[in-house]
């Protein structure tokens, strides 16, 4: 759930039956679509209904709502058919790709199957108003599940990054930020945020399957400025 100064509340969720759908709350402009709503002041739309009617797609979904003209509404998402972390954004006069055309929608991360362990997903945007997500990857069967970060290659001065396809091929940089040892889940329900600096913060949860009964910790990420101390020749 997100709130914008505009349009009110909104709402991102996996529906079944639909995909990933979004919920808006509207009571000033008539009859809603959302089919079970108590009122009529909802507004319901699938936004990526995916390959197998919207079974599998939307899950652990993220949202930042827009606040202006350019921060348009971004949604990171699982789509458990694929294994994949995607992003939809609102295209601008519509036209977009995805299978609600006022959103482009596309796949930024190969993250496979965790099982019955809770996806982390988080999303926000920095200054520029560009996404930063926050992630569990479990692709790798030869390494733990640990946490990421992705951004546009733009966010580090780049042209080009490690990650994204199709129309974003390689247009992200995915970078772990933890990785545990063996039997150790790193990025369960995460949360970031930015602050007025740009520098990134990252709660999340990690998961110890180590013992008997499983461990679970609260652990906080947080970017530092580099400094470089000057170098002195006598």
């Amino acid at each position: 759930m997100d709130y914008s100064d505009a349009d009110g509340v909104h709402i991102v969720y996996h529906d079944p039956t639909g995909g990933l759908t979004h919920a808006r709350y509207a009571p000033d402009e008539g009859d809603g679509t959302c089919p079970n709503s108590e009122t009529n002041n909802w507004y319901c739309s699938v936004i990526d209904a995916g390959s197998n009617l919207g079974e599998g797609v939307g899950n652990h979904a993220s949202l930042h709502a827009s606040d202006n003209s350019f921060d348009p509404m971004k949604v990171a998402y699982y789509d458990e058919n694929l294994g994949k972390l995607k992003l939809a954004q609102v295209v601008i006069g519509g036209g977009g790709n995805c299978t609600n055309p006022a959103f482009n929608c596309f796949a930024i991360d190969d993250i496979g199957d965790a099982g019955n362990v809770p996806y982390g997903i988080a999303l926000t945007i920095d200054q520029e108003n560009r996404p930063v997500i926050t992630y569990m990857d479990s692709s790798e069967y030869s390494v733990p599940a640990h946490l990421k970060i992705a951004r546009p290659a733009s966010a580090y001065g780049m042209t080009s990054g490690n990650c994204g396809e199709d129309a974003q091929d390689n247009l992200w940089q995915c970078n772990i930020v933890d990785m545990g040892p063996s039997f150790v889940y790193d990025g369960l329900d995460t949360a970031v945020s930015v602050d007025e600096t740009g520098l990134v913060s990252i709660a999340y949860v990690e998961r110890d399957e180590r013992f008997e009964n499983f461990r679970y910790f609260l652990k906080l990420a947080q970017q530092h400025f580099t400094n470089y101390l000057p170098f002195i020749q006598r």
